[in-house]
């Protein structure tokens, strides 16, 4: 009694893993034993309700179009009697035969059509042919019933007939057929095999001019007229509003839900003793289960319990085939086993070797912040190299450290310096930034690239000094901006472990982040110095009001600003550009007697674009014309000068190297471009004003030296002309 009432206990207040894992499971048991029940329940039902609704859908559907079609009959049998020529030729004869002839004719449209009802009356009214219903033989008129051209529902002797009335040509009589509607639904029900019961009820009759009444014909005489729509109380009710020629009229569908009850029960309790067996099949099995996978979990903390006191001999051991589902054998268990079995391993090592550890991790926490206090204290890109590659190889005992420089334009890294033995190249030595080069490789992956053993590297080509053993290429990020490569060789194999290369990393960030500092500073500095140039090249340019001299003073001060090899400036005059300055070519290239067309491509295009136009190399460029007269240059920058709003020549940069020229300096060349038209337009202005003022000084000379002469005197009336 005592374990059970524990075994309950355990239940709602669950202690231990096992007791937690079987309450979940059995609850979510349970709960989808009643989820599953109450799901099957409602789709057997909405189900049910979904069959009934399209069957009866279905069958309102063809019987509508049944009844539909008997009127079409009603109509056509009645319009063949009314234009039969021997019915109308044997009206007007009304002779001995014309009984004779009407009966026949009437016989044959009755039994080609099914109709239980035939009149057809005279002029006066006298029906001359009467085929009717058993139940009808007392009915010998039926003109007072139904309207000429009408077709409607009456009730007739407590029959519900269905009438068409159609009037001779030429007023020789009234033709009228109808049908019993009570034979023709039971009827419709036999030859479409439906397992339903149908009724038919017409709210009024129209034209009657009385109140709505009542008329209701069924299959049965039970027939639920009053039964609401849908399911209820075992049967199933489904209306369909139709009209009957005139007469508008509700079909009525009763289909019995019994049979479905039966089979929905039926599979309800089938459903409900499968899914309770499976439930307790399930719940057997994974209390099963659970227990096999519980024992090596108990197991590691029975283990880790006593390495916790102090017992680190311990290890896990989980015996071959203890199981028959083989727990803890290549599964995640394992993983676990063997991840712990090395933790409690490396752990009895780090207490062993504390000391060892201790004294590592400090000496690189130091060269750490010898680097970081060497790469902040100074602002110079080339001393922070010096001193990276200098401090990295003496304090961590390298073979030799060098650093490289990446150029993004020409992809290729620049070795910029090296500590130790030096090899074969030296500084200024390049290599391209390839994917089969060790350097290559960390630039372009962003990660370490790592060679333990030199002696069997077959992939990465690099040039490795005699008595090195192991490479490592650490990339120098800063973001995603690779700044260069810092390059290791070492003397041991395997030198490279992670936290060595871990450490090297943390260093790289380190030097990534002086150099990224000194270049920021050093790119200040030169737009200072850049700022300060265009100030003084401004007061140079406005202090000159000299054309000729002003050009070549221009371009003079142009070459502090920006380092290039040669300058020129090119007029436009009419449809010719005329050099008016050139720097940098000497004697052997004068351009003062070249001319060049306004009409090239390149011209054109900094008209249109008024922006610095930059080719990093010329004889790649399609759109490049080559003079013979000028020099092989390859870096070529053009820059528009402006003067009153449009383009009045160009001011053209050249370096014989491709990408010589930096296309960081457009921006200022253009303001020096800018200052350079102002300049020439109030030197312009200027010679045009001196031009005008020595015009002016000799005329007036003129008019001093020039004799006075007696003019005859003015009259008035020549006075009167001026």
């Amino acid at each position: 009694m005592k374990n059970y009432v524990r075994s309950g206990t355990n239940f709602f207040h669950p202690r231990t893993l096992r007791d937690k894992f079987r309450t979940p499971i059995i609850g979510l048991m349970v709960i989808s034993l009643l989820a599953s029940v109450l799901a099957f329940t409602v789709s057997i039902v909405l189900t049910q309700n979904q069959l009934l609704h399209r069957q009866a859908e279905s069958s309102s559907e063809k019987l509508t179009q049944a009844l539909q079609g008997r009127v079409a009959d009603l109509e056509t049998a009645a319009q063949l009697l009314a234009n039969d020529p021997e019915i109308l030729q044997a009206l007007e004869t009304n002779d001995e035969g014309t009984l004779e002839t009407l009966n026949r004719r009437a016989v044959v449209v009755r039994e080609r059509f099914q109709l239980g009802l035939v009149q057809i009356y005279n002029a006066s009214g006298v029906p001359r042919t009467n085929l009717l219903l058993a139940s009808l033989y007392r009915e010998t008129s039926l003109l007072d019933q139904i309207q000429p051209g009408a077709t409607v529902a009456r009730v007739i002797a407590d029959q519900a007939l269905l009438l068409s009335r159609v009037d001779l040509p030429g007023a020789l009589g009234t033709v009228i057929v109808g049908v019993d509607l009570g034979s023709e639904i039971k009827a419709l029900l036999a030859r479409y095999r439906l397992s339903a019961e149908m009724g038919l009820q017409f709210m009024s009759y129209p034209g009657s001019g009385a109140s709505a009444t009542l008329m209701q014909i069924a299959t049965s005489e039970n027939f639920p007229f009053d039964a609401r729509r849908g399911r209820s109380a075992g049967i199933y009710k489904h209306e369909l509003s139709l009209m009957l020629g005139e007469t508008p009229a509700d079909l009525i569908l009763i289909h019995s839900t019994t049979d479905l009850q039966h089979i929905a029960s039926t599979g309800i309790f089938v459903m409900l003793i499968s899914t309770v067996t499976t439930t307790v099949v399930l719940i057997i099995v994974s209390t099963t289960v659970m227990h096999i996978l519980i024992q090596p979990i108990q197991q590691i903390s029975r283990t880790a319990d006593a390495i916790a006191k102090g017992d680190f001999s311990q290890r896990i051991v989980i015996p071959a085939g203890h199981t028959w589902l083989s727990v803890g054998h290549g599964d995640e268990i394992e993983w676990l086993t063997d991840s712990f079995n090395t933790m409690v391993g490396d752990l009895e090592d780090l207490y062993t070797n504390l000391e060892a550890r201790v004294a590592a991790r400090t000496h690189e926490l130091s060269v750490a912040a010898d680097l970081a206090r060497s790469v902040s204290s100074s602002s110079d890109v080339t001393r922070i190299i010096q001193m990276s590659v200098q401090l990295l190889r003496q304090r961590l005992n390298f073979y030799r450290v060098a650093l490289f420089t990446v150029d993004e334009q020409t992809q290729q890294a620049l070795l910029r310096e090296v500590s130790g033995e030096i090899g074969e190249y030296g500084p200024g030595h390049t290599i391209p930034i390839h994917s089969d080069t060790l350097v290559g490789a960390a630039a372009t992956i962003h990660t370490a690239a790592i060679i333990p053993d030199v002696s069997r590297e077959q992939h990465l080509k690099h040039d490795w000094l005699p008595q090195a053993r192991a490479a490592l290429a650490v990339p120098v990020l800063f973001g995603q901006d690779v700044l260069g490569v810092l390059e290791i060789q070492s003397l041991t194999v395997d030198a490279f472990p992670p936290e060595t290369t871990r450490l090297l990393n943390t260093l790289a960030d380190q030097i990534a982040m002086g150099l990224h500092n000194a270049q920021r500073y050093a790119d200040e500095q030169k737009r200072r110095r850049i700022a300060e140039v265009l100030e003084l090249t401004g007061r140079v340019l406005s202090g000159s009001l000299d054309i000729e001299e002003l050009p070549g003073r221009a371009l003079a001060s142009l070459n502090v600003l920006i380092k290039y090899e040669r300058s020129s400036l090119w007029m436009q005059e009419g449809e010719q550009l005329k050099p008016l300055a050139q720097y940098g070519y000497g004697d052997l290239y004068r351009l003062q007697a070249k001319k060049l067309t306004v009409y090239g491509d390149i011209y054109e295009h900094l008209k249109v674009e008024r922006q610095p136009l930059m080719i990093a190399d010329v004889t790649a460029d399609s759109q490049w014309q080559q003079q013979p007269w000028l020099p092989g240059d390859r870096a070529w920058i053009g820059v528009p000068i402006t003067a009153h709003g449009s383009v009045i020549g160009m001011l053209c940069l050249t370096h014989h190297q491709p990408g010589g020229l930096n296309t960081e300096d457009a921006p200022w060349v253009q303001s020096f471009a800018a200052q350079l038209g102002v300049a020439l337009e109030n030197a312009n202005l200027y010679a045009q004003l001196v031009r005008v003022n020595e015009r002016l000084t000799h005329v007036k000379e003129e008019q001093v030296t020039t004799p006075i002469v007696n003019w005859p005197p003015i009259t008035s009336s020549s006075s009167a002309r001026r």
